[in-house]
C-alpha cells in the first residue's frame, strides 16, 4: 500500500507496507533504469484561496498541511456555535494527534481513497457552545478527501465491545 522508502528501492528491495525490510520480509527485484528527466508523485493538492489551512499528522507520522473550504466554515457558522468550537478544537485535536486511529476508503459511500481520522477529543460542545463531557465510547471522527479536504466532522458512539468489528466493516483498511 505505502511505497518502499527509496533506499530499499535503490537496493533493489521491496519492503512490506510496515516500512522496515530485512532479510525474511524482502525480495530482490530487478528495477529498470527510468529514462525521463522529471518525475513528480504528488499529491494532488487544492488551491489555497478560499482554503483555510490546518496542520496535522499524516498517515505515516510526518507533517501534513490539511484544508477546510471556507463555505464549510461558514456553514458550521450558520448550523451553531458549537459546530465552530467542534471545528476550532475537536477536529485540530484529532488532526494533530499522532495516537489517531487513521483508515483509509469508507465502504458505505465509495470513497476508496480518502482517509478517517478518529480520536478523542478531551471535550465536546452543544449547540449552544457549552463544554460537556465526551460521553463513554464516544469516538470523534474527522473525514478527508484524498485531496487533504476536511469535509465533514462528528461524535459517534462506538462500543468497546463491538468497536473492531464496526470499524472493519466500515472502512477498507486501518492505515495507522
Amino acid at each position: 500500500m505505502w511505497l518502499a522508502h527509496s533506499a530499499h528501492v535503490r537496493e533493489g528491495l521491496l519492503a512490506k507496507p510496515n516500512g522496515i525490510a530485512g532479510e525474511s520480509d524482502a525480495m530482490k527485484l530487478k528495477i529498470e533504469k527510468l529514462e525521463c528527466t522529471t518525475l513528480s508523485v504528488l499529491p494532488k493538492l487544492p488551491k489555497r484561496e478560499r482554503m483555510h489551512l490546518i496542520e496535522g499528522v499524516g498517515p505515516t507520522g510526518v507533517n501534513w498541511e490539511f484544508f477546510l473550504t471556507k463555505d464549510r466554515v461558514e456553514h458550521a457558522r450558520r448550523v451553531s456555535h458549537g459546530q465552530v468550537l467542534e471545528l476550532a478544537y475537536n477536529v485540530r485535536h484529532v488532526m494533530q494527534d499522532k495516537n489517531a486511529f487513521v483508515f483509509q476508503g469508507i465502504r458505505a459511500d465509495g470513497h476508496k481513497e480518502g482517509l478517517s481520522y478518529i480520536g478523542y477529543p478531551p471535550r465536546r460542545y452543544d449547540e449552544h457552545g457549552n463544554v460537556l463531557t465526551p460521553k463513554e465510547g464516544e469516538m470523534f471522527f474527522v473525514f478527508v478527501t484524498e485531496e487533504r479536504i476536511i469535509y465533514t466532522w462528528r461524535w459517534e458512539l462506538i462500543l468497546p465491545t463491538k468497536a473492531d468489528q464496526l470499524l472493519a466493516d466500515r472502512f477498507l483498511r486501518r492505515v495507522r
